[in-house]
C-alpha cells in the first residue's frame, strides 16, 4: 500500500534458560551461552511454524539435550524458563531498509539482529532516516536484491 515490499516471514526460534550458575570461563558456541548473570542460554532453532509461537516440548527436549553434549556440566542444571518467539526473516536472512517512493517517509525496517546492530541502527541508520537518504546510503539492504536471488 506505501510501495514498500513484504518480503519478510516469520521463522519461530525457542530458547531454554537455565538457573544461575557459577560463572566458568569458555567459549560461547551459537547454540548455548552463559550470561553475566550465570544462567544459560540454550537455543538455535529456525522453525517455519507460520505464527505459531508456541515452545514444544520435542524441541525443548532436542536443546536440552544438545546443552549437556556441548557442556556436559549442565546435566543437572535446573531450566526456569522456555520460551517460543517469531524472528522477523527476509529471504537472504539479512536486514531489509528500504524508503517508499511513492511516499517520502514512509520506511520498512526489518531484521532479526537488532541487537547485535543496535550501534548502526543508533548512528548510521537514524541518521539515514532523519535525513531522508535511506535509499542511497543503504541501498544493498533495499528489496531490490531480492529479484536477483533465484
Amino acid at each position: 500500500m506505501l510501495g514498500l515490499s513484504g518480503d519478510v516471514f516469520p521463522l519461530r526460534g525457542q530458547i531454554l534458560v537455565t538457573e544461575k550458575m557459577p560463572l566458568i570461563s569458555q567459549l560461547p558456541t551459537p547454540q548455548i551461552r552463559q550470561t553475566d548473570n550465570g544462567s544459560y542460554l540454550i537455543g538455535d532453532t529456525h522453525e517455519h511454524a507460520g505464527l505459531n509461537r508456541d515452545a514444544t516440548t520435542s524441541i525443548m527436549a532436542k536443546l536440552a539435550a544438545r546443552g549437556v553434549r556441548i557442556y556436559p556440566h549442565l546435566k543437572n542444571a535446573k531450566i526456569v524458563r522456555a520460551w517460543g518467539a517469531l524472528r522477523v526473516m527476509t529471504p537472504d536472512g539479512f536486514p531489509l531498509y528500504e524508503s517508499s517512493k511513492a511516499y517520502p517517509g514512509a520506511y520498512n525496517i526489518n531484521c532479526h539482529s537488532g541487537i547485535s546492530l543496535a550501534a548502526f541502527h543508533a548512528e548510521e541508520l537514524a541518521q539515514a532516516l532523519l535525513h531522508d537518504r535511506l535509499s542511497y546510503e543503504i541501498s544493498e539492504f533495499s528489496s531490490a536484491r531480492f529479484s536477483k536471488i533465484n
